[in-house]
């Protein structure tokens, strides 16, 4: 499935990964690779720590190298301590008011699976609830100083809660604090409706708790998890070896979730996709077991090309090759031709940018969709120009 020469930086990259996982020394690449392009890829995957981790001790690493990683590191220790001191305080609040709120990837994942919160990167952190809480804690963000920047927040209240109850196409958003660097995403349904939607109650009665200190976090128990971990990591194509690698080390940890995934064809496929860009990009055999189909080796190649690919996927341009690859891609995930229709739907239903431009009420709904094809073009000529 090998698609290109990987570079020697992508290749020694792949080998600290390996190495991590493995708790094994790192194997060093042949020929001298380009440093600040190396940096860029830790920074790119967000893997600065682990980077950090396994190459402090090799003698042959440049000291500007390990000083930058250090730095780093160093930065995102104070970003993760001040958002496990944030994130408490702001679940306590919740848990006073009676609302249930689980964390997804993020605080937990570290806690859980590197076993240091500074080990793995977050640029922000995911809550989930109940829809019927959304307001309540919309509000209770805003009283601490945090803002909706999409819009979300100013459309109107009845267009709000059609939206959080009927749009699966809306299921998160985000809050950006007005004076310190955190971000806060909000999410009222799972991010995906092909693989099946789990009421948040039942999350919730199955949830699990990773400690750190005198507080307990409360987040998805491991099957969903894992469940979460997949669909996230499928849908953004792995863009960030990060994803990739919380998978690799939720299945060492817990390696009966294997069989049990088996029973869900769908979940399989995604877990298949995952075994193969391991197994393609630094040799890491996921199990065996693991059921490979030509839809997840088609998954797969479609992923490496955005795994390696230079550019940010969100920096894509409009009308470009990759752009129509990115759809593309995004096409051949859904798992029924239903999903599919309603993937091709969400192009021609208005935006929330577009219900914040004039807020209707729930009543005016249809209203939006003549001026869809506006707002549409305007987007894209904007992207067209830079």
């Amino acid at each position: 499935m090998r698609q290109k020469k990987y570079t020697a930086e992508e290749r020694l990259l792949f080998n600290c990964l390996a190495a991590f996982i493995q708790r094994n020394k790192v194997t060093m690449t042949d020929g001298e690779p380009d440093w600040p392009s190396f940096l860029a890829l830790a920074n790119k995957h967000r893997l600065f720590p682990i980077l950090y981790n396994v190459l402090k001790q090799e003698p042959s690493i440049p000291e500007f190298v390990l000083d930058i990683l250090k730095k780093d590191v160093e930065f995102n220790q104070r970003v993760m301590l001040e958002m496990t001191a944030t994130i408490a305080g702001l679940l306590k609040e919740l848990e006073d008011r009676g609302i249930d709120a689980l964390i997804l990837k993020g605080i937990p994942l570290a806690i859980d699976l590197y076993g240091d919160v500074s080990l793995r990167t977050s640029r922000d952190v995911d809550l989930f609830v109940a829809p019927e809480h959304y307001e309540q804690v919309e509000a209770l963000l805003i009283q601490k100083g945090f803002a909706n920047h999409a819009g979300f927040s100013d459309i109107n209240p009845s267009m709000k809660r059609y939206i959080i109850e009927n749009k699966d196409s809306h299921y998160h958003t985000e809050f950006h604090h007005h004076s310190r660097p955190l971000t806060i995403e909000i999410h009222w349904r799972q991010q995906s409706a092909t693989y099946g939607k789990t009421a948040f109650a039942k999350l919730w009665q199955r949830r699990a708790y990773c400690r750190l200190g005198s507080y307990a976090f409360p987040t998805l128990g491991a099957e969903d998890q894992l469940d979460y971990l997949l669909l996230h990591g499928a849908k953004h194509m792995y863009a960030r070896l990060r994803w990739l690698l919380d998978i690799v080390l939720h299945l060492k940890k817990y390696p009966s979730l294997v069989q049990e995934k088996a029973k869900h064809p769908q979940l399989q496929d995604l877990l298949a996709q995952a075994k193969l860009i391991c197994s393609e990009l630094w040799g890491q055999a996921l199990p065996p077991s693991i059921r490979v189909t030509d839809r997840s080796k088609s998954l797969a190649k479609q992923a490496i090309h955005f795994v390696v690919m230079d550019d940010e996927v969100k920096d894509i341009l409009f009308g470009t090759p990759d752009y129509f690859r990115y759809k593309k891609y995004l096409w051949d995930v859904k798992w029924t031709w239903r999903d599919r229709l309603q993937y091709v739907g969400e192009h021609f239903q208005p935006t929330i940018s577009d219900l914040a431009l004039v807020p209707l009420p729930r009543a005016w709904y249809p209203l939006y969709f003549l001026a869809r094809p506006v707002t549409f073009v305007k987007v894209r000529w904007q992207q067209l120009r830079g």
